[in-house]
């Protein structure tokens, strides 16, 4: 932990794309699992044939990392990984859900598979992983080790 700065003025100081992702990790984290129950059972059912069953998995076991990144002075490459296999874990995961979209659901919302998925499962922690390497979080991970 740095000494003399608070939480805040820490957090305001990482890099926009940093602090977008921590936002989106939390926000993504808590609706995972308050949706299924505490949602409305239409809204879940309308939702797990886009996302998969466990829409905040890729992001959940990153946010310790996330965190981290932000707030320690641990080595660079752990917490970049910590932060990004999860992603590529997701990503590996839609691409072998690919071949299930025209598969037979019987009329069951949750074994539906959208043909939307993919922007779900790959498109978007691509463009995470993507963001999480950029020059900038990789200055600021350097910076505060």
């Amino acid at each position: 932990m740095f000494m003399g700065t608070n939480l805040y003025k820490r957090f305001l100081a990482a890099p926009m794309g940093l602090k977008i992702f921590a936002v989106f990790s939390v926000v993504v984290s808590i609706l995972g699992f308050a949706l299924p129950v505490f949602g409305p059972k239409n809204l879940w059912e309308a939702i797990v044939p886009v996302t998969g069953w466990s829409p905040n998995i890729g992001y959940v076991f990153g946010l310790f990392f996330t965190f981290a990144l932000i707030y320690t002075k641990s080595p660079l490459w752990r917490l970049r990984f910590g932060i990004i296999a999860p992603l590529a874990s997701q990503i590996v995961f839609g691409l072998l859900f690919l071949d299930k979209i025209p598969a037979n659901n019987f009329n069951n919302p949750y074994l539906t598979v959208s043909p939307w998925r993919p922007v779900w499962t790959i498109i978007i922690p691509a463009l995470w992983i993507a963001i999480l390497l950029s020059p900038r979080i990789r200055r600021f991970g350097k910076e505060t080790n």
